[in-house]
């Protein structure tokens, strides 16, 4: 046993075993979300790894002369800004 088990041991000891429980089902819902998190960290990271990897190639293709950038199709450009109140969207100008 490591030294944290074995820390856990011993807190649990004194306790009854209706408390034992208690502090069990306590912990399963701590540890679901620890690894929960670690899931979603590893993901992001090698979510991240690929776009990074991906802009990458998209500016090397850009220099080359094989694609073109798409400045001025974003999602504003698309769904048409004037139906859009000023407030709402901020690509729209206050003048």
């Amino acid at each position: 046993m490591d030294a944290s088990t074995e820390t856990i041991v011993k807190m649990l000891e004194p306790l009854s075993e209706d408390s034992r429980q208690r502090v069990v089902r306590e912990m399963s819902v701590l540890v679901a979300g620890i690894m929960s998190e670690k899931q979603w960290d590893t993901l992001f990271h090698s979510r991240e790894d690929g776009l990074a990897r991906a802009a990458r190639q998209a500016k090397g293709q850009i220099r080359q002369g094989l694609a073109k950038p798409t400045s001025g199709t974003g999602p504003e450009k698309r769904i048409g800004c004037g139906r859009i109140p000023r407030f709402i969207h901020p690509c729209i100008s206050s003048a």
